[in-house]
């Protein structure tokens, strides 16, 4: 990790060829995750050399992706849709964190932000569902086209169902992915050897009672009235919480509760059984909202020393 912080700084074309390249790579359907990475780079370089310099980067990095995409013939404007989707919320994340200096007030901001910008989406949309149809029917031709026969023909049946729950999948998906970027943008910046500031570690990353308590009355009073927006509000908050749950078992690991081999196992099984480790890490996560496990873990372990 120092290594690579290192060298994308070293030099400024080395940090915008990566730009470039992740992003160039995040318009393959196959390869979209490579975008991340961008969003991860952007970010160490806002915290290092300040939103200007960083800002002339990404310009530079989006001339030369547009340009490689025109080679191989993908199109400018899905090269800068891929390009906006990541380097914005990664820029206004990374100006938050500068300026509350606390990773854990940015991330809670960001949860506040994303349901605050789905709400609005439901007040302006009206009917999510038919939004998403008008979405999917030209996404799964193209899916088609490039040859994802599988995942057209996974979507294409259950669409009506996709539309339903779209709005608060693609919420939860990429709040996850940009604030996933901002913990590894921020680790990657505290390589740098030179650089002192300090926002806050992740493990002590709470989310608070008061987001707990929004999502618990939201569960409820989907239950009682039947609101779409209602159900999304408590599943993006519900989710949220999986963030905490993980800083959990940092902070376990680096107080020598939980070794090395648990941690990285706990990894292991997001990639190979997401489905069922990501709501076990949010009902950890929302339980130490109310209860605050370290703060008893700490106390227990400070009786021992």
């Amino acid at each position: 990790m120092k290594g690579v912080a290192a060298w994308l700084v070293a030099r400024p074309q080395n940090a915008v060829v990566v730009l470039a390249a992740t992003i160039a790579f995040g318009t393959v359907p196959p390869l979209a995750h490579f975008a991340a990475l961008s969003g991860i780079v952007l970010i160490m370089l806002v915290l290092h050399e300040g939103v200007r310099t960083a800002v002339v980067k990404v310009v530079f990095a989006g001339i030369v992706a547009a340009g490689a995409g025109l080679l191989v013939g993908v199109a400018p404007v899905l090269v800068a849709g891929a390009a906006a989707s990541v380097w914005l919320p990664s820029l206004l994340l990374s100006v938050l964190l500068v300026t509350t200096r606390s990773l854990t007030l940015t991330l809670q901001l960001s949860v506040i932000i994303a349901v605050s910008v789905m709400l609005a989406f439901f007040v302006a949309v009206g009917n999510p569902a038919e939004f998403w149809l008008m979405i999917l029917d030209p996404m799964i031709e193209v899916w088609r086209e490039v040859g994802q026969d599988e995942l057209a023909d996974l979507v294409e049946p259950q669409k009506e169902t996709f539309a339903a729950y779209a709005t608060m999948v693609a919420v939860m998906a990429s709040w996850i992915l940009q604030a996933s970027s901002l913990v590894l943008g921020y680790a990657l910046y505290k390589q740098l050897p030179e650089e002192t500031a300090n926002y806050g570690r992740f493990q002590d990353l709470s989310f608070g009672r008061v987001i707990a308590l929004t999502m618990a009355v939201a569960s409820v009073a989907s239950m009682v009235v039947d609101a779409v927006w209602l159900q999304s509000l408590a599943f993006v908050l519900f989710a949220a919480f999986f963030l905490q749950g993980l800083a959990v078992v940092h902070w376990m690991y680096a107080r020598g509760v939980l070794q090395l081999f648990g941690l990285v196992a706990t990894y292991a099984l997001m990639l190979i059984a997401g489905w069922f480790v990501l709501p076990a890490l949010a009902i950890f996560g929302y339980t130490d909202a109310w209860f605050d496990f370290r703060r008893t873990l700490r106390q227990r372990l400070d009786k021992q020393d």
